[in-house]
């Protein structure tokens, strides 16, 4: 069995380890996070087929 200073002692090891914990605050900006995108997306898709596909769908 643990004699007082012993438990004194543990306690005082368990409230100081304890009380060492890191805290992490995360804070969202009070104003929205506005992004300005102005973007011209232009693509071209050349299909190739081959004679017999051509024949079917007629061109």
């Amino acid at each position: 069995m643990l004699n007082p200073k012993q438990c004194v002692g543990l306690l005082f090891a368990v409230f100081f380890t304890a009380a060492c914990v890191p805290k992490i605050q995360l804070e969202t900006p009070k104003e929205g996070i506005t992004i300005n995108m102005n973007v011209e997306v232009e693509h071209k898709i050349q299909i190739e087929t081959d004679e017999n596909t051509r024949k079917i769908l007629g061109e």
